[in-house]
């Protein structure tokens, strides 16, 4: 079985690679260039150095915005209602 993180032989009994130590069912993800998996919780690949976007990147401005749309809302409700 080889490493699914630097593709060297590995031994089957052991519960991390002997040359990268990465535990071999770990969560991964794949490298945005293509060149193999990386685990999770690191932020650059392990093979190639590229950076990870966040995953947050979109989903902190729309929050925000949502929040600012409702509390315009309540507002001009609150005026409109007197």
């Amino acid at each position: 079985m080889n490493c699914p993180f630097c593709d060297s032989e590995m031994v089957v009994t052991g519960t991390s690679c002997p040359v990268c130590s990465r535990n071999p069912r770990s969560p991964r993800r794949p490298c945005p260039k293509g060149c193999g998996w990386t685990p999770s919780n690191e932020v650059k690949c392990c093979r190639c150095g590229t950076g990870f976007k966040s995953e947050l990147r979109w989903k902190i401005p729309l929050i925000i915005g949502i929040f600012i749309l409702a509390l315009i809302l309540s507002v001009a409700i609150q005026i409109l209602s007197q």
